[in-house]
């Protein structure tokens, strides 16, 4: 699909099944970096920036409780990021009082 002049047009690509629905999604037809939304994409790697200790993240992504709080609405709970976020971020001693 593609928007032309404010219009959708489709076109038919070629396809071929890539194994399971989350191959497809990272396939050159929806052409997303992960098998996850736009958002999620973006605020994962506003995350991977915060970890690797980047300056100047803009808006929603300015924090680690910014950032946080995108992760909670936009990622499952079973998503494999969590573990590598919650452990690099810190953000379990930062929810129980330490001073991060």
């Amino acid at each position: 699909m593609e928007l032309r002049n404010g219009k959708v047009h489709v076109t038919q690509g070629n396809w071929a099944a890539q194994g399971d629905a989350s191959s497809w999604l990272v396939s050159e037809t929806f052409g997303l970096e992960q098998a996850r939304s736009l958002d999620a994409e973006r605020a994962i790697e506003a995350a991977e920036a915060f970890m690797r200790g980047d300056k100047g993240l803009s808006k929603p992504f300015n924090s680690r409780k910014a950032i946080n709080a995108e992760l909670v609405k936009l990622l499952p709970a079973h998503d494999v990021f969590w573990a590598r976020w919650l452990i690099k971020s810190d953000i379990m001693k930062s929810s129980n009082g330490s001073k991060r």
